[in-house]
């Protein structure tokens, strides 16, 4: 018996699957991630598949997407993780740009003001457009499939000789 009847029955022929988000009580795990504010609503956060693990702190994609997204020269974002040679991982930001004027520098300063310091992306590409799904999805797995593929291609702050830390921006 399910506690919600609007709750699927299951994936068909995939029970391992169903057992995983279905639980024992009858709650389905969407995966989803919110945060109740003090009205008593709830704010989107993220996915919790879409997490980015860095230097221990848990970082929503969503989040840093959303800021990005403000910047005035940017038309759309997303965010991966990337494997680092550190472990966990790094923050990568494909951008599809507006103005096309703006440089990777900009949106790292932007970004070191507008965010916590541990979740300005370390990796940038401005793309023209963003890998979809019929559904309009960003099909986040191809972009981590070209960072991986192309890592060199990516613009890379540390590389650069930018530090963001508690203190804000450095450059070396």
């Amino acid at each position: 018996e399910l506690r919600n009847p609007a709750v699927m029955l299951g994936y068909w022929g995939m029970p391992d699957e169903t057992a995983r988000v279905i639980r024992p009580d009858g709650w389905l795990r969407t995966g989803d991630l919110v945060a109740e504010n003090p009205d008593g609503t709830y704010t989107f956060v993220g996915r919790e598949k879409e997490i980015i693990r860095r230097r221990g702190e848990n970082i929503s994609a969503f989040e840093v997407e959303q800021v990005i997204e403000t910047h005035p020269g940017v038309v759309a974002c997303a965010v991966v993780g990337v494997e680092s040679e550190l472990g966990e991982e790094e923050v990568a930001a494909f951008v599809v740009l507006h103005d096309e004027s703006v440089e990777e520098l900009e949106i790292i300063r932007f970004s070191s003001s507008n965010m916590a310091y541990y979740m300005v992306p370390r990796f940038i590409k401005f793309v023209s457009a963003l890998p979809q799904t019929e559904s309009f999805k960003v099909k986040k797995y191809e972009l981590v499939e070209q960072a991986v593929a192309e890592r060199a291609a990516l613009w890379d702050r540390d590389a650069a000789g930018i530090r963001v830390d508690r203190a804000g921006m450095h450059s070396s």
